[in-house]
């Protein structure tokens, strides 16, 4: 059963909940190559806040169980200091994995409590992003990833059917601790079920992962390479636009 695995996290509520879904998302995403090109290689404390930010914008599901407790369950690999079983003793409460899911087009609408929290994120955001010596940068790239991210999406939506509802999954995370255990799979089998097996879109930042969609059901469906030509080093990353349709 998908809530035997999944649990929606309350983004307006504990805030310790809060700091460890963080914390699974910024191990996760610490060297995500897409995450990395459109954020300019930021500090670590805008980061932290671009994430809670993002935190802010869907519906947030993590795993029932936490990092310790997915270790006792699958053995580690040998070789790897990664997946030996060390990790520090901060992460170890922090959920094993997060992912972050909407109705593409048709957004939750935002709870009261959360929307001062959000105007403050955002605020602290556009700060930094102002004061960054590269904001300049950050904004044509959000702008061409946009784009190119809204082309893809068209064509997703020729091939929808009379009723029904396409899901976006903006984010699939799984600490690096537990990755290649089966982790991201069973999220994934858990998402199926929430939505009714309805239609699902996400955009796939690494090659090394299309496989392990692909394996799910996904196809892919547009791949996008963007080129900042407009920087020093003509800086450019390549992703995937996959879709599920059953």
């Amino acid at each position: 059963m998908a809530l035997d695995l999944l649990r929606l996290l309350s983004t307006h509520g504990n805030s310790k909940t809060i700091t460890t879904a963080i914390r699974t998302l910024s191990r996760a995403f610490h060297e995500d190559p897409l995450m990395h090109w459109l954020r300019c290689n930021n500090s670590n404390r805008e980061f932290w806040l671009w994430l809670q930010l993002g935190l802010l914008m869907g519906r947030v599901y993590c795993t029932t169980n936490d990092i310790h407790a997915w270790m006792s369950q699958f053995p580690p690999e040998s070789g790897n200091s990664e997946k030996t079983g060390y990790i520090p003793t901060r992460f170890l409460d922090a959920p094993g994995g997060i992912a972050i899911l909407y109705p593409y087009l048709d957004p939750d609408p935002i709870p009261l409590p959360m929307i001062g929290r959000l105007l403050k994120l955002r605020l602290k955001v556009f700060i930094k992003d102002s004061l960054a010596t590269r904001s300049s940068t950050r904004k044509r790239r959000n702008e061409m990833f946009h784009r190119a991210q809204e082309n893809s999406y068209r064509l997703v939506q020729k091939r929808l059917r009379p009723g029904q509802k396409l899901w976006y999954l903006q984010t699939l995370a799984v600490d690096p601790s537990l990755q290649g255990r089966g982790v991201g799979k069973r999220i994934m089998q858990a998402i199926f079920q929430l939505i009714g097996h309805q239609p699902l879109i996400l955009e796939c930042s690494r090659e090394a992962n299309v496989g392990f969609y692909q394996s799910l059901g996904f196809e892919v469906i547009d791949t996008i390479t963007l080129a900042d030509a407009a920087s020093k080093r003509e800086e450019c990353v390549t992703f995937w636009t996959m879709a599920r349709f059953t």
